[in-house]
Parts: structure tokens; sequence; C-alpha cells
């Protein structure tokens, strides 16, 4: 002879639809509830059985989860129990950079970053980008605390560039020389050659053979 054994659900009054579960006895959970008998708070809830929504802000928070009080866990730049500003010490939310501006490319008149426009964390010289200031923009180079305007003119002469490209390099100044040309502004002509010419594709003229065929042998 078989006995059928029945078992109440005890399905939890404030995490449940109802009194009602399946073979396993699951019980059917309101949103913010979990567990087979919807006795427990579900991830991104907390403070059972009122299981509120932990509103963790998604940019500064690790996971949706949070304390029985409610704090979230909060990425390293981020504070408060929602992880919702920067922490002491970091600017610019929701970026929450360090403050760690280039001191030779800033305003003299900047006062810190928590003084910069809104969505800025360094306020830059004339002449220098990046997002601490630590660029020269294109067409100037050396960067340096004591220019106003932060950097130098590349002051590449035009005449003895490639396609005259007035760009120089950001680290040491140099201009894109015709094959002819040497100096860092592109003004000289580089030995063996003479006579600077802005419209002629090798810059200056006059190389010896010797030294053409040397050039040619190595390239080829």
């Amino acid at each position: 002879m078989f006995f059928l054994m029945i078992v109440e659900c005890n399905c939890h009054e404030s995490g449940s639809r109802n009194n009602i579960c399946d073979a396993s006895g699951r019980c059917q959970c309101l949103p913010n509830y979990s567990g087979l008998k919807c006795d427990q708070c579900s991830p991104g809830s907390y403070n059972f059985p009122e299981c509120n929504f932990c509103n963790c802000e998604p940019v500064g928070s690790i996971g949706v989860s949070c304390s029985n009080e409610g704090e979230c866990v909060c990425r390293p730049n981020f504070d408060t129990q929602k992880c919702d500003v920067c922490k002491e010490g970091f600017y610019n939310y929701p970026y929450c950079e360090e403050c760690n501006c280039n001191p030779a490319g800033v305003l003299p008149t900047f006062l810190g970053c928590g003084s910069a426009t809104s969505g800025r964390l360094c306020e830059c010289k004339e002449r220098v980008t990046g997002r601490i200031c630590n660029e020269c923009k294109p067409l100037y180079w050396n960067l340096k605390i004591s220019n106003p305007l932060g950097c130098e003119d590349c002051n590449c002469y035009s005449g003895g560039t490639v396609s005259g490209i007035a760009v120089c390099a950001r680290s040491d100044g140099q201009c894109q020389c015709k094959p002819n040309v040497g100096s860092r502004e592109c003004s000289q002509c580089i030995d063996g050659t003479y006579q600077l010419d802005d419209n002629d594709l090798f810059g200056c003229k006059g190389r010896c053979f010797l030294e053409t065929l040397v050039s040619y042998i190595l390239i080829y």
C-alpha cells in the first residue's frame, strides 16, 4: 500500500504571490524576492522582508547588490551609499579622475580640478591639449612651464618640408624634411647639396654622383 504525503508549501507571505508551490516546493516570488520559499531578497534588493531596491549607481558601483543597510560596493574613486559621487581628491563625475594636471600645461589662473568647467579636468594653456594638459597641439612643441602659451611654434620652413607640412614632432620639434634638406626646421641643404628650392621635390640640388649612387644602393 502506498501513501501520498502532502506537505504544506509554507511560502513566505511577504515575498510570495500566493501560497502555491510546484512539485519541488518552489513558491512564486514577487519581483524583489528569491529563495525556495521567497524568504530572502533577490540580488539588487535588501532589508528583508521589505526588500527595497539597492539603487546602486551603475557607473560607480561594483555589481547591483548592497549590504543589509543599503550600502553599495563602490569602485575605488567613488563614494557615498549609492556610489554616486566622486571620492574626496577625485573630480569630474562620472569620470572621477585624479587631479594630476601637468603644471607646465595649465593656465596660471587654474585653481584646481574642482574649479574646472563641467566635463573638463584641467584648464590648458592656449597651445596645449590633452586631458591633463600634457601635450602640445599640432604645429607646436617643447612644452615648458615658463612659456605663457605652453608650447613654441614648430617654425617649419614649408619650402623644405614634405608637401609643405608645418607639423613637427612634439618630442624634439623635428619637421618632416625633404630628402636633401636638413636641420630641425628643414631650412638648410644637407652636405653635398645646394640651392634650396621650394618647388624641388628633393629640396636642394647638386648631390654628387657617388652620393646618389650610394643612396640608391642602400635603398634598393
